[in-house]
């Protein structure tokens, strides 16, 4: 957004943005989208475009009932968190579909290992790198290869006893508890909120 933000400045005598604007419908002129129809400030706008119009609006982690509809990975989605953002509902998906695009790929729905098991987002995360952890699960075994592909590790967490795991690292990753986690929490936040647990010994 910075880097965004700065080429709009840079160039604002030659673009225009709209903010808290709702898009509405892709306008098709003779079998090609030529332009948006949107809602900007309780008023009905249209925006037309010269060469082309880019939908860059985000997926559809947040909207459980498409995460459903498109899934063909993983056996379901409907009760799981989403690390996305509550704004990732699928909208631009939706306007495409609406005018027969190609929807390709849109099956391949990426699931993470790591989250919170109430909200399904980051926070709380004790790691900072894939080389300085183990998985073991609710039986205190080790589940997979930590280092694995994304999709593996999910399949090998999704299926051990409730779908859970502990993230396990030691005192060569976070040799005080003021160390902090990749979302600015340190360890002994985690700890004093429930959210990690310190034993003295393995």
């Amino acid at each position: 957004m910075n880097t965004l933000s700065a080429y709009f400045e840079k160039n604002s005598d030659e673009m225009q943005m709209f903010i808290n604007t709702e898009v509405t419908h892709l306008i098709i002129e003779e079998g090609h989208v030529v332009g948006v129809e949107a809602v900007y400030n309780g008023e009905t706008i249209e925006v037309m475009a010269e060469l082309g119009v880019v939908i860059a609006i985000g997926g559809l982690g947040a909207n459980v009932e498409m995460r459903d509809e498109y899934n063909k990975s993983w056996p379901t989605l409907t009760d799981l968190g989403a690390t996305n953002q509550t704004g990732e509902t699928g909208d631009g998906i939706i306007l495409a579909k609406d005018v027969d695009a190609s929807l390709i790929g849109i099956e391949d729905i990426q699931l993470l290992p790591m989250g919170d098991p109430e909200t399904g987002c980051f926070l709380g995360n004790i790691e900072q790198g894939v080389q300085n952890r183990i998985f073991v699960n609710m039986e205190g075994n080790r589940l997979v290869d930590e280092g694995a592909r994304r999709d593996v590790m999910t399949k090998g967490l999704m299926d051990q006893t409730d779908s859970l795991m502990w993230t396990i690292i030691d005192k060569n990753s976070c040799p005080t508890g003021g160390v902090k986690n990749n979302f600015n929490e340190s360890i002994d936040q985690l700890v004093e909120e429930g959210r990690a647990f310190k034993a003295e010994t393995l």
